[in-house]
């Protein structure tokens, strides 16, 4: 019996080596699963990307709102709370978290520095016909907030004041100081899909940038502020793009300096 203990115990050590190595394995997939879910600005569950992903097509003019119906300048308005009517059309406001309701200040579009994590403020108009542009002016700072362009299927603001939870969205157009994302909303597993994603090329901090996106169908183009185009394509962006033309100022974690809205143009 003393002489078969020695190989029991090594018995034993090998396999708890082989448990603890299972569970270094499992908790660095884990670190790795957070680690991009915060670079890219997100928190959901279970991110999966479109099969099809995107492809590039060329250059373009830099974006900008021509022809589109509707606009906003906001170095034409008054500070305070956005205005319900602009240019004849109906304007709402709304926040998901304490001090993120967009205010007009200083000719630019804001709201307070996140006291919270997930800080979120959106302003919506919703359009005769399904969405088919969204553009936006903005300014970033370094490692600051992000904004949004989304063709929501349904009312956002209505969804909100109901607590019905996010509507789905066709179109997410998510942008930061250094990367866009294009995705859609899945309202039914409560998270983003995330269709492409690159870096852009940016500016120095608090230059002004144009973006846009387009959608033809299932056919959504991003326009990126030095002219670069991208093409994607997913059912999803045909089926759950509605007359909500929406615009987001997002914070992932508490104490992020706000991006500023100086115009925003949809059709």
């Amino acid at each position: 019996m003393v002489a078969g203990s020695p190989g029991r115990e090594t018995g034993t050590q090998y396999v708890l080596i082989r448990i603890a190595l299972v569970l270094a394995a499992a908790l660095t997939v884990a670190a790795v699963i957070f680690g991009v879910q915060s670079t890219d600005r997100r928190i959901a569950a279970g991110i999966q990307p479109a099969a099809d992903g995107g492809h590039s097509r060329g250059l373009g003019p830099v974006p900008s709102d021509h022809g589109a119906p509707l606009t906003v300048d906001f170095a034409a308005l008054p500070d305070g709370p956005l205005p319900v009517q602009i240019g004849g059309r109906t304007f709402r406001a709304a926040a998901i978290t304490k001090d993120a309701m967009p205010v007009v200040e200083a000719g630019q579009l804001v709201h307070a520095r996140s006291t919270a994590d997930n800080s979120a403020g959106y302003v919506e108009s919703i359009l005769d016909a399904p969405v088919q542009r969204l553009g936006v002016t903005v300014s970033f700072v370094e490692g600051g907030g992000s904004v949004a362009l989304t063709m929501w299927e349904n009312s956002l603001v209505d969804s909100l004041v109901g607590r019905q939870g996010m509507p789905n969205a066709g179109v997410q157009f998510i942008i930061d100081n250094t990367h866009w994302q294009l995705t859609v909303w899945d309202a039914a597993a409560g998270h983003s899909v995330v269709l492409a994603t690159e870096p852009h090329a940016g500016g120095p901090a608090g230059t002004p940038l144009s973006f846009e996106v387009r959608r033809d169908g299932d056919t959504a183009t991003v326009a990126l502020s030095d002219g670069g185009r991208r093409v994607i394509t997913d059912p999803r962006i045909a089926a759950w793009s509605g007359t909500s033309a929406c615009w987001q100022l997002y914070e992932f974690d508490a104490g992020r300096e706000p991006a500023a809205l100086t115009a925003i143009w949809a059709a």
